[in-house]
């Protein structure tokens, strides 16, 4: 007796003519949404972290496409005998709510768009890690080879000062102490930084190379951090989730058709017999209109922590742009700094190879010139970790900076619908992840990197 109702259900006219008029297909994900997810995942494919937040995305994106206006209905056959065979069929269908539907769907897309936001901001914070070890690298790299040249030298040095003594022209007492002056000297010098910082790609800042300043008006670089930053894209894909939940809470005050009842019935005789019954849902409101004003605070909630982060990151691109400007406005200072360094080197070799100053005197003119060099190192690398501080703060790297005079078309910037630039003005491009997959670090769910 179960057949003719599996049969029924499977040609249920009413269910279907239901389906079709509330058809509630997640549509397909904007081309601007698949852009940033390609993105993000660029050059980090063996990343752990990012495979985790893949998988978080696709995850959204699944649950986003399973929202559907009905998902089963009741179906139910029953068999009475009073002398003739009767046997009753029962299919109750809901009816689904189409304001309850849009609110579904926006909040599981809305759910997608903060996956999609916790990938990026992944993404960044593992870029912005890897320009900062890159900047170390830079470093240790340029300060091994000072230091190696140095090291040279003050071997030579020794050896002269060892001779000195040996031909009775230095005492033992101040060749003994001019010894251990220079391995003090060599020792406080030697390069000491993080064994995993030494080999991440990435160079220090130039030294010598005149550009136009920095694009730095704060109206524009506020809206770009607004538009920009993961952690601002979170926390606005999250006060969109608590709005489309806000109106699903409010829709539940409507009153609305609760479910369709549709039986059939037959027997022997042939007389047959079709009724139906519809249901109505008359809610009192008290526990959704409870529901509205919670789910409107976390809104707007969201919506202030959106404001604190673009104001934070803010003040940090801010603080990094004003690093770099200060850098590169020093550049002549710099320049006069290594070529003072390279011409003490001359002079003390000069000095030294014709014995016209004594090995203490030599030794002074080139710790001297590892000093200056020093400094325009130190200089550098914090320009670099200005630049990635940059990277951290609005997902531009400082290569790919504007520069120069504020462009008209530079004025609407922003992510918008299609926009596969992330919002950034024409002279911006986007940032592409540092390639790199040897450096794990803490992943958060917010991306923020200080």
């Amino acid at each position: 007796m179960t057949l003719p109702c599996v049969s029924w259900q499977r040609r249920s006219v009413f269910a279907a003519a239901v389906t079709v008029l509330f058809t509630a297909c997640a549509s397909p994900a904007p081309p601007e949404l698949e852009e940033r997810i390609a993105r993000a995942g660029r050059g980090h494919a063996d990343d752990p972290a990012i495979q985790a937040r893949l998988f978080e995305v696709e995850a959204a994106r699944e649950h986003e496409r399973s929202v559907t206006p009905i998902e089963d209905f009741e179906c139910r056959v029953g068999n009475r005998w009073d002398g003739d065979n009767r046997v009753r069929l029962l299919s109750r269908v809901p009816v689904p709510d189409p304001f309850r539907l849009n609110s579904q769907r926006a909040t599981r897309r809305a759910a997608t768009e903060a996956a999609v936001a916790r990938l990026e901001g992944t993404a960044l914070e593992r870029s912005a890690d890897e320009c900062f070890r890159g900047a170390l690298s830079g470093l240790h790299r340029q300060l091994s080879q000072v230091y190696q040249l140095y090291a040279e030298r003050q071997d030579l040095l020794l050896k002269w000062s060892e001779e000195g003594r040996r031909s009775g022209a230095i005492n033992e007492w101040s060749a003994l102490r001019f010894a251990i002056e220079r391995k003090v000297q060599l020792a406080e010098r030697i390069p000491r930084l993080p064994r995993s910082s030494i080999d991440a790609p990435a160079e220090l800042p130039a030294v010598g190379q005149t550009q136009p300043p920095l694009r730095t008006d704060p109206d524009w670089l506020t809206t770009l951090v607004r538009r920009q930053h993961p952690d601002v894209a979170l926390r606005t894909a999250l006060a969109s989730r608590y709005e489309a939940l806000a109106d699903r809470a409010a829709s539940e005050r409507r009153p609305w058709f609760d479910f369709v009842d549709i039986a059939y019935q037959f027997n022997q005789a042939q007389q047959n017999a079709v009724s139906g019954q519809l249901a109505f849902r008359v809610p009192l409101g008290a526990m959704s209109s409870a529901g509205v004003g919670r789910y409107e605070a976390l809104r707007h909630g969201q919506a202030r922590d959106a404001d604190r982060t673009t104001l934070e990151q803010t003040r940090a691109a801010e603080w990094a742009l004003e690093a770099i400007r200060r850098f590169e406005q020093d550049t002549p200072l710099w320049q006069e700094l290594l070529e003072l360094a390279s011409r003490a080197d001359v002079v003390a070799e000069r000095w030294w190879q014709g014995r016209l100053a004594s090995p203490e005197e030599a030794a002074d003119l080139f710790d001297e010139a590892f000093d200056a060099r020093s400094v325009v190192l130190e200089a550098r690398v914090d320009a670099g970790l200005a630049g990635c501080r940059l990277l951290a703060a609005t997902g531009v790297a400082l290569a790919n900076w504007p520069r120069g005079p504020v462009l008209a078309q530079d004025a609407p910037i922003g992510r918008r619908e299609g926009d596969t630039t992330m919002g950034l003005p024409q002279s911006v491009t986007p940032f592409t992840p540092l390639v790199s997959d040897r450096y794990p670090s803490n992943p958060s769910s917010s991306g923020t990197y200080k």
